[in-house]
């Protein structure tokens, strides 16, 4: 009899560090393959999925070495297994908020309406924040104040993510005048180190006009709205250049923001 108890003790010690040894190995693998992936882009993304992977694995790894454990001592695992249908059947009814959560949470992962790192809205509760984790049946929100949130999926009817929205962007532009007689090319040389230096969304758009004994050349930027200043940075700069190599003539002139 202390043989048997002995043999099984043994027969459970070997299946825990067995599962042990799984569930490490196979975490290893999918961080790395996280890693991996992050360096590839699409990093909020594979941060949303990943720490699930590992938490199925795990929780699958610890299911079979309880099952493969329990048949070790005797238990009829069958048995069980088929009850734990019938009872799970039951609780279903009981718990039908939670297998919400899991059915919205499967589809909010699987449509990816919004990854970790990200700031949304959600309408429907009046909160806003950064999520800072994606699960099953539960997502976790950082609001403005610090807070941690945790919000169950299945009043998760309505989302507003503020990261991928898309800002209308103008086209600014500045006209400089350069004195006729000035080489063409020295010209758009300076006006492209002026349009470097103030910014890497400006360009030189090229010599629009060349009467009235005045070259006149426009700089152009895409920005977004709040950031029309440009404008009068690249005037200034493009003043001074010119005057500075000589080939300065008549007043600036400005142009109006288009949009782009």
């Amino acid at each position: 009899m202390p043989s048997l108890i002995a043999q099984r003790a043994l027969a459970i010690a070997v299946i825990i560090v067995v599962a042990a040894a799984t569930a490490r190995v196979a975490a290893l693998v999918l961080r790395r393959m996280e890693e991996r992936h992050a360096r590839t882009g699409a990093q909020g993304r594979h941060t949303t999925i990943f720490p699930l992977l590992r938490d199925i694995v795990r929780y699958l790894i610890d299911f079979l070495a309880l099952v493969i454990a329990l048949d070790k001592v005797g238990i009829n695992t069958a048995s069980i297994l088929a009850g734990a249908g019938v009872v799970g059947l039951a609780v279903s009814f009981g718990a039908q908020s939670v297998v919400q959560d899991f059915v919205t949470g499967a589809f909010l992962l699987y449509e990816d309406q919004f990854q970790v790192g990200e700031q949304i809205g959600l309408p429907g509760l009046n909160l806003t924040g950064t999520v800072v984790e994606v699960g099953l049946r539960t997502t976790r929100l950082r609001a403005v104040g610090g807070e941690l949130i945790t919000v169950p999926n299945r009043f998760i009817t309505e989302v507003t993510n503020f990261t991928r929205s898309v800002a209308r962007e103008d086209t600014v532009s500045v006209i400089l005048p350069a004195r006729l007689d000035a080489d063409p090319r020295d010209v758009r040389r300076t006006l492209e180190r002026v349009a470097a230096a103030v910014d890497s969304r400006a360009g030189v758009a090229g010599m629009t006009d060349a009467t009235g004994g005045v070259q006149l050349w426009t700089l152009t930027a895409t920005v977004p709205p709040q950031d029309h200043d440009i404008a009068e940075k690249l005037r200034e700069q493009g003043l001074y250049e010119l005057g500075r190599a000589g080939m300065l003539r008549g007043p600036a002139l400005e142009g109006g923001a288009d949009g782009a």
